[in-house]
C-alpha cells in the first residue's frame, strides 16, 4: 500500500502535547487566569488525552497493520520498539518526580493525597503506601490505582498505553477484517460513554469513582480501539476524497466540542461524567480524519519541523511537571531575593514561599522547555532507542539521526522515529 503523508499528524501531536503542558502549569499556579475564558479553554485535558489516544491507536495500526496490509507481525519486534521508545523516557520522569517527593516528605514528614473530588480533605500516605505507589510506577501499573497517582501524574497515560500495547498485536488483525468500521466506531463509543452514563445516573462523584472513569486502562480503552477502527475505515475509502462540505462538519464538530465544553468549564457544569466519557470523542475522531487527510502540498520546512516538534512530544509530556515544579522553586527563590530584607536563606525561602507565579514569566520556562526536548528527544533518546533494539534484536545499526528526521517527514508513529523502518516487522 503507498505511504501517506502524515505531517499534519505531527503537528497534533506536538499540539496536544504543548496543550497537555499548559493545561498542568498554567490551571491553579496563576490566578489571573482563574474565572477566565482562558482559562476555562486551558482547563480541557481530558479532550486532549481523549485525542491523544484516538491518534496513537491510528497511527499504529497505519504502520504495523495497513501499510502491511494485516500480514504476520513479530510480536518481539514490536514490544521491543515500543518498551525502547517509551520506558526510557518514563524512568527519567520518574528520577527528576522522585526529587521534589523526597523533598516533601523531608519537608512535612510524609506525602499527603487528597480524599475526596475537591481536595478539601486529605490524608498522609503511609510508608508502605508510598513504597507501592513508586513501584506501581516502575513497572507501569500506576494506571490502575483509581485513589492517588503520587510521581509524575501524566504518566498514568503511559501506563494505560503499555497496556494497549500490550493487546495491539492480538487484537489488530481482528480489528482489520472488520465489515463494517462505521457499525465498529458506533459500538465503541457506546461502550465508552456507558460507564459515565451509569456514574451519572447513580449520582457518583467520590474519589474512586472519578479516578476509575479518568485513567483507568480498561475504561480509556474503547478511544484506542476507535483510533485503530478509524485508520481501517481511512484505508478503505481514502480514494474518494471527503468533499468541502464533509470537511467543514467535521472541522465544525470540533470547534463546537471545544467551544461548549470551555462554555460548560465557565458554567461550573463540567463535572458530569458524560462529558468527559462520551462528549469528547466524536470531536477526537474529527480531528484525526481531518489532519489525516491534510493535503500534501505544504512545504518541506513545515514537514522538517513539524516532524522535529512531533517527535519531541513526548519528552514534553513526561518532563514537564517535574521540570515545571522546580522552575517554579526557582522563580521563588528569585522572587525572594529581591523582595527578602536580609540575604539569608532562610529570609529568601520566607520571601518567596508565599509569593504568586507570574504569568509574564512564564515564556522562560515554556521556550527552554521545547528547545531541549526536541535536543533531548534527538541526542539522548533516539540513540538510547537505537543501543536498545541491538541489543535485545541483535540489529546492525541504523540511520544517523539527520537521516531519520528526514524519513519523519513521510509518516511518524506517535512514540518514536523507528515506525518509518515498519517493513522490518
Amino acid at each position: 500500500m503507498k505511504e501517506k503523508e502524515f505531517w499534519a499528524l505531527n503537528w497534533l501531536r506536538f499540539g496536544l502535547a504543548l496543550y497537555i503542558v499548559q493545561y498542568h502549569t498554567l490551571n491553579g499556579h496563576y490566578e489571573t487566569l482563574d474565572d477566565t475564558w482562558i482559562g476555562a479553554a486551558l482547563d480541557l485535558g481530558n479532550m486532549a488525552t481523549t485525542v491523544f489516544f484516538v491518534l496513537s491507536g491510528f497511527l499504529l495500526t497505519h504502520v504495523y497493520v495497513v501499510l502491511k496490509d494485516a500480514r504476520y507481525m513479530n510480536k518481539k519486534t514490536f514490544f521491543v520498539a515500543r518498551f525502547s521508545s517509551l520506558y526510557p523516557l518514563h524512568l527519567i520522569g520518574l528520577l527528576l518526580a522522585l526529587l521534589p517527593a523526597c523533598l516533601t516528605i523531608y519537608a512535612r514528614g510524609g506525602i499527603s493525597v487528597p480524599m475526596d473530588t475537591l481536595g478539601l480533605e486529605t490524608r498522609m500516605l503511609d510508608q508502605a503506601e508510598v513504597l507501592l505507589a513508586v513501584v506501581a510506577s516502575f513497572t507501569l501499573l500506576n494506571a490502575w490505582n483509581p485513589y492517588y497517582i503520587i510521581l509524575n501524574g501524566p504518566s498514568w497515560s503511559l501506563s494505560a498505553l503499555a497496556c494497549y500495547y500490550a493487546l495491539f498485536p492480538f487484537v489488530a488483525p481482528k480489528l482489520y477484517r472488520l465489515k463494517s468500521p462505521v457499525l465498529g466506531l458506533a459500538i465503541l463509543g457506546v461502550f465508552f460513554c456507558l460507564p459515565g452514563i451509569i456514574a451519572d445516573l447513580l449520582h457518583r462523584n467520590d474519589l474512586f469513582t472519578v479516578g476509575l472513569l479518568h485513567h483507568n486502562p480498561l475504561i480509556r480503552l474503547p478511544l484506542f480501539l476507535s483510533g485503530m477502527v478509524l485508520c481501517i475505515l481511512f484505508a478503505r475509502i481514502r480514494s474518494f476524497a471527503p468533499q468541502g462540505q464533509h470537511l467543514a462538519l467535521l472541522g465544525a464538530i470540533v470547534l463546537a466540542t471545544f467551544i461548549g465544553a470551555a462554555y460548560l468549564r465557565m458554567e461550573g457544569l463540567h463535572n458530569y461524567h458524560v462529558i468527559k466519557n462520551g462528549m469528547y470523542l466524536p470531536a477526537a475522531l474529527a480531528l484525526v480524519w481531518l489532519c489525516a487527510y491534510a493535503p500534501p502540498s505544504v512545504g518541506t520546512t513545515v514537514k522538517y519541523w513539524g516532524a522535529r516538534l512531533g517527535s519531541a512530544s513526548l519528552p514534553m509530556f513526561f518532563l514537564h511537571v517535574p521540570l515545571f515544579q522546580l522552575f517554579a522553586k526557582v522563580e521563588k527563590m528569585a522572587t525572594g531575593f529581591i523582595n527578602a530584607p536580609s540575604a539569608s536563606l532562610s529570609s529568601l525561602i520566607s520571601a518567596g514561599q508565599d509569593m504568586q507565579q507570574a504569568l509574564i514569566v512564564y515564556p522562560l520556562y515554556i521556550v527552554p522547555l521545547v528547545v531541549s526536548c526536541v535536543l533531548f528527544q534527538e541526542k539522548f533518546v533516539v540513540p538510547m532507542q537505537g543501543k536498545i533494539k541491538r541489543y535485545l534484536l541483535d540489529m546492525p545499526k541504523r540511520t544517523t539521526l539527520p537521516q531519520q528526521v528526514a524519513v519523519q517527514t513521510r509518516i511518524v508513529d506517535l512514540t518514536d522515529h523507528e515506525a518509518m523502518q515498519h517493513r522490518e516487522a
